[in-house]
């Protein structure tokens, strides 16, 4: 299963703090700031490394990812989890540690088998789609796919969550990582130096009530150790867009807990489309990306 006693996962960054102290902790912040300025909204590094670069091993990677690899090979299941490049981001993020990484990704490999995740990419995901629209039809410069969804005016995650309906919400975001992954998969059998993802989400409408009540957050801090936990440096670039000073607070008391990874890959931008859009349009062609998101194709043509 994903968590463990208390809410929370074994391991480094984020997955080590129990879900419920980060909640509380990111409710007194947001009590005691609720004005940030747009100007505080930041951004970390810019693109990622290399490709070929991550394929330079030192001699104590070299010994550690093949004795991993061959340890864990004939168990593993879905496509990318048998990519070179997948299996380096693992041992590496597991500080080169082989027993940790074999017993993670037996964890790994159990929760895709309990919740039958190897053809998650081809679920009919309708019923909950119309409520909490996510696409995955374009990608950037680089031929990366990009995955993108309007979070702040059509997903109501609280509403969602008091219909019953966690479990599905839970499963559509298990869909988006591990769909996500086996698009990159298909890419890089005509592209071998795509081996990432990207997220692009407009938190454009964000308010406390429909997205930031208890149960809310706790999903939020769940997905992300979800993605510190199974899919290290998997993605190039999660890009928030028109986020408000109240969800930058939160996401500013949590960040120091994040692993340098996801640290790396997360861009935090505020509601200011003169900062947001040139950064977009350096990496996503504007013709492809819909209006919404600061590009030119039109909402119907999607």
């Amino acid at each position: 299963m994903l968590t463990k006693s208390k809410g929370c996962l074994l391991g480094g960054g984020i997955s080590a703090i129990p879900v419920n102290f980060i909640v509380l902790l990111c409710f007194m912040f947001i009590a005691a700031n609720n004005n940030l300025a747009d100007a505080a909204i930041t951004r970390v590094n810019e693109i990622g490394e290399d490709v070929d670069r991550e394929l330079i091993l030192t001699h104590k990677e070299k010994v550690a990812f093949e004795k991993f690899k061959a340890n864990i090979y004939q168990n593993l299941t879905m496509d990318f989890l048998k990519h070179d490049i997948f299996l380096l981001r693992w041992i590496r993020a597991k500080n080169l540690d082989v027993q940790r990484a074999q017993r993670d990704m037996s964890e790994l490999l159990e929760f895709i088998r309990e919740n039958k995740l190897e053809n998650i990419a081809n679920e009919d995901f309708s019923d909950i789609l119309e409520d909490h629209p996510f696409f995955m039809d374009i990608v950037d410069l680089k031929g990366r796919p990009v995955g993108y969804g309007s979070i702040g005016s059509t997903w109501n995650i609280r509403r969602t969550i008091m219909q019953g309906r966690r479990a599905r919400i839970l499963r559509l975001t298990y869909h988006m990582y591990f769909g996500a992954m086996q698009r990159v998969m298909e890419i890089n059998r005509k592209q071998p130096n795509v081996t990432r993802f990207n997220i692009l989400a407009n938190f454009d409408g964000f308010n406390l009530v429909q997205h930031a009540c208890p149960i809310c957050v706790s999903n939020y801090v769940t997905l992300l150790q979800m993605y510190e936990r199974f899919l290290p440096d998997c993605a190039e670039e999660i890009i928030i867009i028109n986020a408000p000073a109240t969800w930058y607070t939160l996401l500013g008391m949590i960040r120091p807990f994040f692993s340098p990874d996801l640290n790396r890959a997360l861009k935090v931008f505020g509601q200011n489309t003169n900062v947001w859009k040139p950064y977009l349009d350096a990496r996503i062609d504007p013709d492809k990306l819909p209006e919404e998101y600061g590009g030119n194709r039109p909402e119907n043509e999607r």
